[in-house]
């Protein structure tokens, strides 16, 4: 006998079709993220990317279709420190903004340390994460050497403001994002869309 009930969406089909619906709103908006942003679906137990801008995929040199369902796992690899990688899991379940530094890989496997900011924006009904990723290999490798000789010869003032100048703009833009993402979220369902 053949079953005719229609199948009731899970939670985590509602989430999915709500931020496929914001991403085909709102396309161009995140794409004027000037740094690396990517959106994953957090209803989902494999977290997958559900959009990446021109950054992302630059600074990873992988093409839309070969991220856009997956999970980030794929960055990682031999040198990624897994005490970093369980400090990201605990910390993208928490309400504040999450930054960690970890080693991923481009495509091609040239390793690059990647400044990951995550913030986990949600509503009554849906949920998604919203990370900025930002290659401060260089950074690092400064810092590492100036351990060697006088951090202030080094990393001289000019290179440490500019630098804290360049990390508070994308501080500052990611948490435009943000509001802006869980505005439309609450907007959203009151008006009793999703």
């Amino acid at each position: 006998m053949e079953n005719n009930t229609p199948k009731l969406a899970t939670n985590n089909d509602q989430n999915h079709a709500f931020i496929s619906q914001l991403i085909k709103l709102h396309t161009r908006e995140l794409n004027r993220f000037p740094f690396a942003l990517s959106l994953a679906n957090a209803a989902s137990d494999e977290h997958p990317l559900v959009y990446v801008n021109d950054h992302f995929l630059h600074l990873a040199g992988y093409r839309e279709r070969e991220v856009v369902g997956f999970n980030c796992r794929f960055l990682q690899g031999p040198k990624s420190n897994p005490d970093t990688i369980a400090r990201l899991r605990a910390g993208i379940h928490g309400t504040d903004y999450f930054q960690e530094d970890l080693i991923n890989y481009t495509k091609g496997g040239t390793p690059f340390w990647n400044r990951i900011l995550i913030k986990k924006v949600q509503s009554q009904k849906h949920s998604l994460f919203i990370a900025s990723q930002r290659d401060v290999s260089l950074l690092i490798q400064r810092e590492q050497l100036a351990t060697y000789e006088s951090r202030r010869q080094f990393l001289s003032p000019d290179y440490q403001l500019r630098l804290s100048e360049s990390e508070a703009v994308r501080l500052e833009t990611f948490k435009t994002y943000v509001s802006f993402l869980q505005n439309y979220m609450q907007f959203t369902e009151a008006r009793g869309r999703y």
